[in-house]
């Protein structure tokens, strides 16, 4: 499994310009897979931590936090911009992630708890650490 670390080493344009286009917006979309087997889509935030993981979390009692524990796979796709009008060639472009979540340790959970940076997603959330393969 690759780590969002490693995709910055290999390539850190490029990995800057998906962190860029991530960044330009507070909400995501997430597809999971629902039991049985359908896409369940899903908004989401996300953010890169100075630790060079990409992380998201889920309410407790939500389906998506349910559809990761059961199927880890899933993909993400950062906040949609549109080109501006006649204006196209300056369009910036979109930036989609897909792999396989990891459930965050306690370490990482008690770290994203006490970080008000890392734990927007409030009580009850269960921190995801994203990882690729």
């Amino acid at each position: 499994m690759v780590a969002w670390k490693d995709v910055k080493a290999a390539a850190p344009e490029f990995a800057e310009r998906v962190r860029r286009l991530f960044d330009a917006g507070r909400h995501k979309t997430i597809a999971t897979l629902r039991a049985d087997g359908s896409p369940r889509i899903s908004g989401i935030e996300c953010e890169f931590t100075d630790e060079g993981d990409l992380r998201f979390g889920s309410m407790t009692a939500a389906r998506k936090g349910a559809d990761l524990r059961r199927d880890p796979r899933f993909a993400l796709h950062g906040p949609t911009l549109h080109p501006e009008p006649g204006r196209e060639a300056d369009w910036t472009g979109e930036a989609k992630i897909a792999g396989r979540a990891i459930l965050a340790d306690r370490f990482s959970v008690e770290k994203m708890a006490t970080t008000p940076s890392l734990s927007r997603t409030g009580n009850g959330s269960w921190p995801t650490s994203i990882g690729w393969s």
